[in-house]
């Protein structure tokens, strides 16, 4: 099934025989999303303006937020790096160092690891909130968060974790996860 959520972030990395490459890293709201989030802005607060807003599709449904300039990388550790910068200059959003994990092996092979966490600001949601259940629909909302990321790699991929997990898809040199 494929999901849909109120708020999404969507990666999008392109990475080269040497290690080196390039990442988009875009996120935003739906427009149910939107209007949510304006209908609980407290007295005195500003409104998020949807034309201010950056617009962009994902599985069929539009999003309106903030996308990074391409962002290029000179090795897996810069990758690393870079896009747990990108991530974390994004207000309310945290992710940890082992969330995403790039890895070259000497072979010139890639590895790539999920396993840390991103931490969508949940506490936050209570300073937005004015009554329970306005706390309760943006609980609700961050449930349905959406985070892709999406690789393409230089070589096609030929073996993944053991284990099958939800939200992978392998094609060919290209490698989709939705968290």
């Amino acid at each position: 099934a494929v999901l849909t959520g109120c708020v999404g972030t969507v990666t999008s990395t392109k990475i080269n025989a040497d290690g080196s490459g390039s990442f988009t890293f875009k996120v935003g709201y739906t427009k149910d999303g939107l209007e949510m989030l304006n209908s609980m802005a407290s007295e005195g607060g500003t409104p998020i303006d949807i034309n201010t807003l950056t617009p962009f599709e994902y599985n069929g449904t539009m999003y309106y937020g903030e996308t990074s300039e391409s962002v290029s990388f000179s090795s897996c550790e810069d990758f690393n790096k870079k896009l747990i910068e990108t991530v974390n200059s994004v207000e309310n959003m945290t992710m940890r160092e082992d969330a995403c994990t790039l890895t070259q092996l000497s072979d010139g092979s890639f590895t790539l690891k999920f396993g840390g966490e991103v931490d969508l600001g949940s506490g936050d949601a209570s300073s937005m909130a004015s009554t329970p259940e306005e706390q309760q629909a943006i609980e609700e909302m961050m449930k349905d968060f959406i985070m892709s990321f999406e690789f393409e790699f230089p070589y096609p991929v030929t073996q993944t974790s053991t284990e099958k997990v939800d939200g992978v898809v392998v094609n060919g040199n290209k490698v989709s996860l939705e968290l």
